[in-house]
C-alpha cells in the first residue's frame, strides 16, 4: 500500500487548480526502477483513474486520453524508460500535462532541499546518497539556497562537510587546508570521503585553482601550489625561478574557475 504521504503529495496534485484552458488532469508518475509498481496495483483515488504502463499499452493509452476520454482524470504510471524521446508515444501528452510526478527517495530529497528535478540535478544528489542525514540536511537547508545547477550543490554540502554556514568554493578549500596538511588527521577531508564524494571535492580543486591530479598526493603539494600561484601575482617572475613547476601543473596561472560548468 502506497505511503499516506505519497498519497497525499498526488491527491494535492489532483485537487490543485487547473492551468487556464485545461477541462482535466493527466499526471504522469515517473518511476524509472518500478519500486511502487505493487504498490500502484493497490492504490485508489476518487475521481481517478490509475493506468500502468507496460510498454505494450501505449498505443491504447494515448488513443483513450486523445480520443475516446477527454474529461476523465488519469494517474498514469510509468516504469519505462526510452532510448529515444520519440519512442514515447506519449511525450507529447507529458508535455502539456505538467511535471511529472516522482516518489522516489531522490525526488523527495530533492523537493525537501529545493533541489531543480532535472536529470543533471538527480544524478548530482545520487553522489551524495551517505550525506543526507536529517542533522546534515538540516544545516544544508539552513544555507537557504535554491539549487539549479550542480556546482552549488557540489559547493554546499562540501562545505557542511567542513563545518561551514555555507561559502564560495574557495571557502572549502581554505577549510580543507586549514585543518591540516596530513590527510590522516584532516577532519574536512575525512568527512567529505565519508560522508560525500572525494572524487567532486578534487574536481572542484582542479576547477579554482588549476591543480590536476592531486588526488593521491600530499595536501601541502596543494598548499604549495595555491600559495606561489598567488606570489606569482604579486612578486617578480625573477623571485619564483626554479619554481615554475610546483606540484605537478605551472605555479604561475592565475586562480580562476575554469569555464566547463558541467565538469561536476
Amino acid at each position: 500500500m502506497l505511503s499516506e504521504t505519497i498519497k497525499a503529495r498526488l491527491l494535492e496534485r489532483f485537487n490543485a487548480p487547473l492551468p487556464e484552458f485545461h477541462k482535466r488532469r493527466i499526471v504522469f508518475w515517473h518511476d524509472e526502477s518500478g519500486e511502487f509498481s505493487e504498490q500502484v496495483d493497490e492504490c485508489s483515488m476518487p475521481d481517478v483513474t490509475i493506468i500502468k504502463l507496460t510498454g505494450k499499452n501505449n498505443f491504447t493509452v494515448k488513443k483513450l486520453l486523445t480520443a475516446d476520454d477527454l474529461t476523465g482524470d488519469y494517474l498514469i504510471y510509468n516504469p519505462l524508460t526510452y532510448d529515444m524521446p520519440q519512442d514515447n508515444w506519449l511525450m507529447d501528452i507529458e508535455l502539456y500535462s505538467g511535471e511529472p510526478f516522482r516518489a522516489d527517495l531522490v525526488s523527495m530529497q530533492m523537493a525537501e532541499l529545493n533541489i531543480e528535478p532535472t536529470t543533471a540535478m538527480r544524478k548530482t544528489v545520487k553522489l551524495y546518497e551517505k550525506f543526507f542525514s536529517i542533522e546534515r540536511k538540516a544545516k544544508l537547508r539552513k544555507i537557504g539556497r535554491d539549487y539549479h545547477t550542480p556546482l552549488p550543490l557540489h559547493t554546499d554540502i562540501m562545505a557542511v562537510l567542513c563545518g561551514l554556514n555555507g561559502g564560495s568554493a574557495q571557502d572549502v578549500i581554505t577549510s580543507v587546508l586549514s585543518a591540516g596538511l596530513a590527510k590522516e588527521n584532516n577532519a574536512a577531508i575525512e568527512n567529505i570521503t565519508k560522508f560525500g564524494n572525494i572524487d567532486a571535492f578534487w574536481q572542484l580543486v582542479q576547477r579554482f585553482t588549476g591543480y590536476v591530479d592531486a588526488k593521491d598526493k600530499p595536501l601541502g603539494e596543494l598548499a604549495s601550489h595555491v600559495l606561489i600561484t598567488a606570489l606569482s601575482q604579486t612578486m617578480s617572475p625573477d623571485a619564483l625561478k626554479g619554481l615554475e613547476r610546483v606540484g605537478n601543473t605551472c605555479a604561475y596561472t592565475s586562480i580562476c574557475p575554469l569555464e566547463r560548468e558541467n565538469s561536476i
